[in-house]
């Protein structure tokens, strides 16, 4: 086992573990100010639905804090960035294509970084802002790089609009315990 993967089994073991914390029996109703708080983070965001969703559905208690809400983005990023590196990495030595191949590769590193931004952020409430402040730009090169020709798709499209929501609410929520 390589040091990479080692740390990424690590994180995913880690990310595994804070997620049990948030996993409810049942969806619990956010308390007004809870809802009042997810609304207002999720009305500036691309899919009000997905982030309300992403919320309501790992929402530990009622009346949830800042805090809690911020780790709620982070432990949903982290899965949503594990699951994306799987996905590639299950491509990468099948991919015949060089270039699609090279394309792989290319957000394999940024979903590596995003991987390690969000780790640190995880035991870093205050650093957060520092860890994320290039994150959504690292992300965007997995989403420009299928839109260099001959690709008419990106295979990761819908994976990439999950993250630069995930990331976007992680912003957002950490500038209210940040600030």
């Amino acid at each position: 086992m390589t040091m990479r993967s080692a740390l990424s089994f690590v994180f995913l073991v880690l990310l595994i573990n804070a997620a049990t914390f948030f996993v409810p029996m049942e969806a619990v109703e956010p308390s007004p100010r809870t809802r009042n708080t997810i609304e207002h983070i999720c009305r500036s965001m691309e899919d009000y639905g997905f982030c309300y969703k992403t919320f309501h559905n790992i929402l530990p208690e009622p009346d949830a804090d800042n805090k809690t809400l911020t780790r709620i983005t982070i432990i949903e990023a982290g899965k949503n960035v594990t699951n994306t590196l799987a996905f590639i990495n299950s491509h990468i030595p099948t991919e015949k294509d060089p270039n699609q191949h090279m394309h792989y590769v290319v957000c394999q590193n940024a979903y590596q970084i995003l991987q390690s931004s969000f780790k640190s952020a995880l035991d870093d409430y205050r650093g957060m802002a520092q860890y994320e402040r290039d994150t959504p730009r690292v992300q965007a090169s997995c989403t420009t790089i299928f839109s260099i020709p001959p690709f008419t798709e990106n295979p990761l499209n819908e994976r990439n609009r999950e993250m630069r929501i995930l990331l976007t609410m992680a912003i957002v929520t950490s500038s209210y315990i940040v600030t």
